[in-house]
């Protein structure tokens, strides 16, 4: 995963946006952990649905209900109990959180004067990282100055390890099934 994650983050994050290369590291583990999630989540399912087209489509389904209860999209506060349990176990809001918080936390930022830019929906009239992203975390609640990159970190794997333990179950389920013969 961590190469996927650098190939994928270095050469268009890094090199044709210019990301401050103080936050490589973080940002390319926050990556990859959230990649593994999704790796075996696609395992888990190809193990335990019979036709790989249903498992395909709730792999699928996994990822937009991951998008949509992330935290950006539909704050948590906006949930009623039952889909707040996905706002917990989905990935996405630990892996945005922390990379939002390492890439924005690395720039160098141009204070704006909110009395001659009345427009605009992030003006801060601060060059500090962390009052510029608590300005986001008003837009986005999930986004904060917050640092919970180790704690995020440690929740993908987790994550992600249930997941794998999913298929690994599922794997020893099905290797282990034995037909029964009957005698004629």
């Amino acid at each position: 995963m961590l190469i996927f994650a650098i190939f994928s983050l270095g050469v268009a994050f890094f090199g044709i946006i210019g990301a401050p290369g103080a936050s490589f590291g973080l940002c390319i583990i926050i990556f990859a952990c959230a990649m593994y999630v999704f790796e075996s989540v696609a395992e888990a399912l190809s193990v335990w649905f019979e036709d790989p087209i249903l498992g395909m489509l709730q792999c699928m389904n996994f990822w937009f209900g991951a998008f949509l209860f992330g935290g950006f999209l539909i704050s948590q506060d906006d949930l009623y109990w039952p889909f707040e349990l996905f706002y917990y176990i989905m990935p996405y809001q630990y892996h945005l959180r922390s990379f939002v918080y390492n890439y924005f936390s690395e720039i160098s930022w141009e204070a704006c004067d909110p009395v001659l830019n009345p427009q605009q929906a992030v003006c801060v009239n601060s060059t500090n990282a962390d009052d510029i992203i608590d300005a986001f975390g008003r837009i986005y609640p999930l986004i904060s100055s917050d640092d919970q990159t180790g704690f995020d970190i440690v929740i993908l794997i987790i994550i992600g390890t249930v997941f794998k333990l999913m298929f690994i179950a599922g794997v020893l389920m099905k290797t282990s099934a034995t037909s029964k013969f009957h005698a004629a």
